[in-house]
């Protein structure tokens, strides 16, 4: 079996997830993937980049890091502190984890579901898995 039928792109997965919610979402990313546009080059950005907020350089450099203090083995709540001020202050329902250390995060809401509500997210590591068990999502 060739690989490339086995890989699963996040990115397509992110697309896929915003296609069928049709709600806005905050975009969380690191630097590099903000700068080098990798959302804003997907073929569909022009369909569903409406639904994508990103954030502007200074909330950028604060998640940023956020995630950086992740990869040090830091405790997510710090985070999700950062995460829902970020909601608050782009008035925006929900977040795309973007980044692979986010999946932090995502995991700790999913275990505290008092704070899932308040943190609706669209996890691209969490579909994936789901999809490899072949769990209906």
């Amino acid at each position: 079996m060739r690989l490339a039928t086995r890989c699963v792109s996040l990115v397509n997965l992110v697309f896929d997830e915003v296609a069928s919610l049709r709600t806005n979402h905050l975009l969380l990313t690191t630097r590099g993937t903000h700068q080098a546009r990798v959302f804003e080059s997907h073929p569909r950005w022009s369909e569903l980049g409406k639904h994508f907020t990103l954030l502007d350089p200074a909330h950028l450099d604060e998640l940023h890091g956020q995630i950086y203090a992740l990869k040090a083995g830091g405790a997510p709540d710090s985070a999700m502190l950062t995460i829902r001020g970020l909601l608050d202050a782009y008035q925006t329902p929900s977040f795309i984890a973007a980044c692979t250390e986010l999946h932090i995060v995502t995991r700790a809401i999913r275990r505290d579901p008092g704070s899932h509500g308040l943190l609706p997210h669209v996890d691209p590591l969490w579909t994936a898995a789901h999809l490899v068990a072949g769990d209906q999502l």
